[in-house]
C-alpha cells in the first residue's frame, strides 16, 4: 500500500524540524508569602514548540498549521520580518507528541535530546522545581528512549523526504563571482552547505555519503 500524503508530508516536516524547530522547556520564577510572612520562591516549568521564519514564508507557516489540525497560533512580528508558529496548550503539545514525533524520528542529536526533555515533562506533568539547580539536572538528563534503526536511512522514502525538509531549513545555495590575481578572467563559484549542530558529525558524515559530493 502506497504511503499517504500526510506521512510523507510528515517525513519532510521532520527534518524541517530537526533544521528550525525550537523545543521549549524553560523555568518561570514565582514567590509567595507564608502565613509567617516569609517569602518562598519556586519555578514553574514551562514548555513549548516553536517555528520562526522570515514574513515572506508565512504562507508555509500557515500551510504547517492547517496540516497538523490548526494546533497553536502564529504571531507576526513585521518590525523583525518575523513570523512565528507557537504552540503552548498542554493538550496540543500531546498531539504534537502522538501524531508527529512518535510517528517519525528527529535525526539530529541536538533535537533528539531537547525533545525528549519536553517530551518526558509534558507526558509526566513536571511542572514544578524548587530551585534552579533542580531545573539544570532535569534539562541535562538524557530522556532519549530508542535508537533510530538502521535501516532508516536505506529503505523507503523517510530519509529522502527528511533531507528535503532539513535542505529547506539549513540549506544554503549560493554563488560568487572572483576574478583571478590579473584581473583577466572571471569565474563562477557555485556552493551548496549544510550547517548540522557541532554535535552532529555522524549526521554529517551521512549527508556526504547521501550526495556523494562535498567535505
Amino acid at each position: 500500500m502506497e504511503k499517504s500524503l500526510f506521512v510523507l508530508w510528515l517525513e519532510w516536516f521532520l527534518g524541517f524540524c530537526d533544521a528550525d524547530a525550537n523545543f521549549q522547556v524553560f523555568p518561570k520564577k514565582r514567590s509567595y508569602l507564608t502565613k509567617e510572612g516569609i517569602l518562598n520562591e519556586y519555578y514553574n516549568i514551562g514548555y513549548g514548540f516553536h517555528i520562526g521564519l522570515s514574513i515572506k514564508e508565512l504562507p508555509l507557516l500557515e500551510k504547517v498549521k492547517s496540516q497538523l489540525n490548526s494546533i497553536g497560533h502564529i504571531y507576526v512580528y513585521s518590525h523583525r520580518d518575523e513570523a512565528r508558529w507557537a504552540v503552548t496548550k498542554k493538550t496540543e503539545l500531546i498531539y504534537l507528541i502522538e501524531t508527529v514525533f512518535d510517528k517519525q524520528p528527529l535525526l539530529t542529536e541536538h533535537q533528539r535530546g531537547r525533545y525528549a526533555s519536553l517530551k518526558y515533562g509534558v507526558l509526566n506533568n513536571f511542572n514544578r522545581v524548587e530551585t534552579l539547580g533542580e531545573y539544570e539536572k532535569f534539562i541535562h538528563t538524557n530522556f532519549v528512549e530508542t535508537n533510530i534503526p538502521d535501516n532508516y536511512y536505506t529503505s523507503g522514502t523517510a530519509f529522502d523526504n527528511w533531507i528535503l525538509g532539513f535542505v529547506n531549513g539549513e540549506g544554503c545555495f549560493d554563488c560568487t563571482i572572483y576574478k583571478n590575481k590579473q584581473k583577466t578572467k572571471e569565474y563562477v563559484n557555485l556552493r551548496f552547505r549544510i550547517w548540522p549542530h557541532n554535535r552532529d558529525t555522524q549526521l554529517m558524515n551521512l549527508f556526504i555519503k547521501y550526495f556523494d559530493a562535498g567535505k
